[in-house]
């Protein structure tokens, strides 16, 4: 038995064909476009541990050519609740002040950074470096641990 096969209807059914696949290459680009979009647009590095402490690190980043902006919150460690009159330092600068609802908020050149979250009564707790560039908000949230020394009355002498 002999099938005999015409080449035009082979070429007519491949074109049938090229359509679809397009379509289905079109609908996947989008799809992987969409979600690379919005990987680059949050980077969530999440709760990192120390043994002074830990931080909570999220860069959101921004398509426009901003200056970075650090922004945070400072909490007590096992209760969560929020240290008023905590400071934050960036690497060697002056040390922010949160307010009375633990948060600060301030602004910083493009780099490398290290941040140190502190507080009196607290270990301070010091982030790794973080390379910052514009159009970066860094949300660095700190948690401090208190310190477990205890007050000792001393003798006093006559």
């Amino acid at each position: 038995m002999e099938i005999k096969v015409n080449r035009k209807e082979i070429l007519l059914a491949a074109a049938k064909q090229i359509p679809m696949n397009y379509r289905k290459l079109i609908k996947i680009a989008t799809i992987l476009t969409f979600v690379g979009f919005n990987i680059s647009c949050s980077t969530k590095y999440g709760l990192v541990n120390r043994k002074d402490g830990s931080y909570n690190l999220n860069i959101i980043n921004s398509t426009k050519d901003t200056e970075p902006i650090v922004i945070g919150v400072i909490y007590e460690y096992t209760t969560k609740e929020i240290l008023p009159g905590a400071f934050v330092k960036a690497d060697k600068s002056p040390r922010i002040m949160n307010d009375k609802a633990g948060k600060y908020v301030f602004n910083i050149s493009p780099g490398k950074h290290s941040f140190e979250g502190f507080c009196v009564g607290y270990k301070s707790t010091y982030t790794k470096p973080i390379l910052i560039k514009k159009g970066h908000t860094v949300k660095i949230d700190f948690y401090l641990k208190q310190y477990n020394t205890k007050l000792v009355e001393s003798p006093i002498r006559k």
